[in-house]
């Protein structure tokens, strides 16, 4: 229930898109997304007393997104759609959040 509970409050939170254009691929397999970093902190401070679960879930959103824009990035799509999440890895990225 945790979950869900946060991740509605949290995923209300985001925009339905985040532009990725301007991604920079690091060497080590990382990558700075200034677009996405900036609506996150955007979406942290709101986020800030409304408790340790749903300061896990914003940030399980914030690395689930990350991973994904990379690869979209990668792959010529240059759109974050907020809404298509596979539910599972994100469960997987809270419960490391939470502990």
């Amino acid at each position: 229930m945790e979950f869900e509970k946060s991740y509605q409050i949290v995923i209300e939170m985001w925009p339905s898109e985040v532009n990725i254009t301007e991604v920079k691929l690091h060497s080590n397999g990382g990558a700075t997304i200034p677009e996405l970093t900036a609506t996150h902190d955007k979406v942290e401070e709101q986020c800030l007393d409304l408790g340790r679960s749903v300061l896990a879930m914003d940030w399980s959103l914030f690395q689930y997104f990350h991973a994904k824009a990379k690869g979209l990035y990668s792959s010529g799509v240059f759109t974050l759609k907020t809404n298509d999440i596979d539910m599972e890895r994100l469960k997987g990225l809270y419960i490391e959040n939470s502990q």
